[in-house]
């Protein structure tokens, strides 16, 4: 999945080159960014007749379970071709490069979300964490996650460089 909307998720100047497998250091630099559009989840069991009928750069994710396939796409062309939306999402993408066999991260933020009763759906990708909230949510989960950040990132400054728990 690509961040799209011209936000520069993923450009991470001074930020870690590798992925990131330490919580503290995660939290501390996951820099949640907003994305440009609105994403749809539909559900079909024609993927592929769906797919057909989507511009290139209108399908962001796909998912297969047994009931059918997930499609992540662009709201407005879901809307635009009359799809049937199970639910509009706004979606934020963690900009820290989050190892995929790191521990903590997603039931950390999913906490801090759970605490402001705002409900999320996420990717894990294979750099960044993606996260969908309800879109009239998107500025309290901002909100949240920055918190989140912010009392993370004030351990770490509190702990010093010495803490031996910093990736690079």
């Amino acid at each position: 999945m690509v961040p799209r909307g011209g936000n520069g998720a993923g450009a991470e100047p001074g930020m870690h080159k590798g992925p990131v497998a330490d919580l503290q250091t995660m939290l501390a630099a996951m820099s949640p960014v907003l994305n440009g559009i609105h994403v749809a989840y539909v559900s079909t069991r024609e993927p592929k007749a769906v797919i057909a009928r989507l511009d290139e750069s209108s399908l962001i994710g796909t998912f297969v379970e047994a009931e059918g396939t997930t499609l992540l796409v662009d709201l407005r062309a879901a809307e635009a071709l009359g799809l049937p939306i199970m639910m509009k999402a706004a979606w934020i993408t963690l900009t820290v490069n989050s190892a995929l066999e790191a521990c903590g991260l997603t039931a950390a933020f999913a906490q801090a979300l759970t605490d402001e009763n705002i409900s999320c759906n996420v990717v894990a990708a294979a750099h960044h964490d993606h996260i969908f909230v309800p879109v009239a949510d998107a500025g309290r989960a901002m909100a949240a996650l920055l918190g989140l950040q912010g009392k993370h990132a004030a351990i770490a400054a509190t702990a010093g460089s010495g803490s031996g728990s910093r990736s690079q």
